[in-house]
């Protein structure tokens, strides 16, 4: 069974701060200062863990992981070199205090914790302009996150409206930032617990698994045999370690529009174009908008329709999340279109114009079947309801001669696509 039991653990989320312990520093320091917040009483209970464990013959020791991070005064470098000596200090502490490898401490250095910074902002509603203050940070963090560390992020916030969000946040977060985090991995069987406090989740999982989950975050310089890790984004070591973990390399992938065609429609020579949105949670929205005006005075052929639909779609790969817009799909939907077809001169015609617009909406299923890694086979069939009014006419000599007003009110197939779609990553 591996456990991990959390001395120190990475307080991302600001509601999982209970039983967590941090050791804190000075601005700018990397000396550690027993009389700043709790450090005192965190030294010991970082030794004291380590004792529990050497006590314990059923227990074995697998890795201790220092994470090191710090507010976001001075530049991406000078903050990493900050962070590294932290981590220093509190390795030196341990090893003097306990008899431990140098092979089994990992150190972590993620540098500024911007997530955390987010979640501080996201619970203190005194912070001045605090959704601009936000909006500021999720830039920043997706700026980080997707490796670009070129823009000054402190004259960022400094200058958002002359100063006053980056003094409150100054004094009342960056002291909080500036902080090293321990926790230690020990085995016992086939199960991974995380502990924090009294909280304990259990994982079906190796140590080596969870040690790789922690490389995958890292830069890809970074290998196994390396004893220091350079972690760019915030690393997620709360009581879901593994699942945040995840969580964490799922956000890489990221599937943002998908363009789409029904080839029932372009066989029917209707040119459409739609358009869909992944939103959140295996949520999309999605419009699609089709436009035919063939006619033909001579032999009395009208083919011409215009519309559009609107389409919120929930896709069920519960499984396999990170295959977005692929997979079985429910979806509700809202349709309006316009219609003239004639096709002959016996034949009776159906006309519903711009000014009288037919409308509907209804339930829809599908299956999105990926054929390539950026190409989906779209089925869909939907039931629900088509209203409005229109009218029934035939061609006469040179005339159309109407036999008067009609109202639809149908309820039925509304809906009938095979798409093809090219996803935008």
């Amino acid at each position: 069974m591996l456990f991990v039991l959390v001395s120190i653990s990475v307080s991302v989320f600001a509601q999982q701060s209970h039983g967590m312990v941090k050791i804190h520093f000075n601005r700018g320091q990397s000396n550690i200062d027993t009389t700043l917040f709790e450090n005192e009483m965190s030294l010991k209970l970082i030794k004291n863990n380590f004792d529990s464990i050497e006590l314990n013959q059923s227990l074995h020791l697998v890795k201790a992981i220092i994470v090191g991070s710090a507010s976001p005064e001075g530049s991406v470098s000078y903050n990493d070199k900050l962070a590294m000596r932290r981590v220093g200090m509190i390795k030196k502490y341990i090893k003097q205090s306990v008899d431990i490898q140098d092979s089994t401490i990992i150190s972590v250095m993620v540098g500024v914790d911007w997530q955390e910074l987010r979640n501080m902002v996201l619970v203190d509603t005194l912070v001045p302009f605090r959704s601009d203050v936000l909006a500021l940070l999720y830039r920043i963090i997706d700026e980080v996150e997707n490796g670009y560390k070129g823009i000054s992020q402190l004259k960022a916030i400094e200058s958002l409206h002359d100063g006053e969000s980056y003094r409150y946040m100054r004094d009342n977060f960056f002291p909080k930032l500036r902080a090293t985090r321990v926790f230690l991995l020990y085995e016992k069987s086939d199960t991974v617990q995380i502990r924090i406090g009294d909280c304990t989740k259990e994982f079906n999982d190796s140590t080596q698994n969870l040690i790789d989950s922690l490389s995958r975050m890292a830069m890809p310089q970074w290998r196994k045999e390396l004893d220091t890790v350079f972690v760019y984004d915030t690393l997620c070591l709360v009581d879901t370690l593994y699942r945040n973990l995840e969580k964490s390399k799922i956000r890489r992938i990221k599937v943002n529009t998908a363009l789409k065609t029904n080839l029932l429609f372009d066989a029917f020579a209707t040119p459409n174009m739609g358009v869909e949105f992944y939103i959140d949670k295996n949520f999309t929205l999605g419009f699609t908008i089709w436009s035919a005006w063939w006619n033909s005075d001579k032999i009395k052929y009208y083919h011409r329709t215009y519309g559009g639909e609107l389409e919120g779609r929930y896709y069920l790969n519960l499984k396999n999340r990170h295959k977005k817009l692929r997979g079985h799909h429910l979806g509700i939907y809202a349709q309006t279109l316009t219609y003239d077809f004639l096709f002959g001169e016996r034949a009776k015609g159906y006309l519903s114009n711009e000014k009288m617009w037919n409308y509907g909406a209804g339930l829809s299923y599908g299956y999105s079947l990926p054929v390539g890694e950026h190409i989906n086979f779209d089925f869909s069939l939907g039931v629900g309801y088509l209203g409005g009014v229109y009218s029934r006419y035939m061609a006469k000599d040179d005339c159309y001669v109407s036999d008067g007003l009609f109202f639809r009110n149908y309820f039925g197939v509304t809906k009938l696509a095979i798409s093809f779609v090219y996803v935008i990553e």
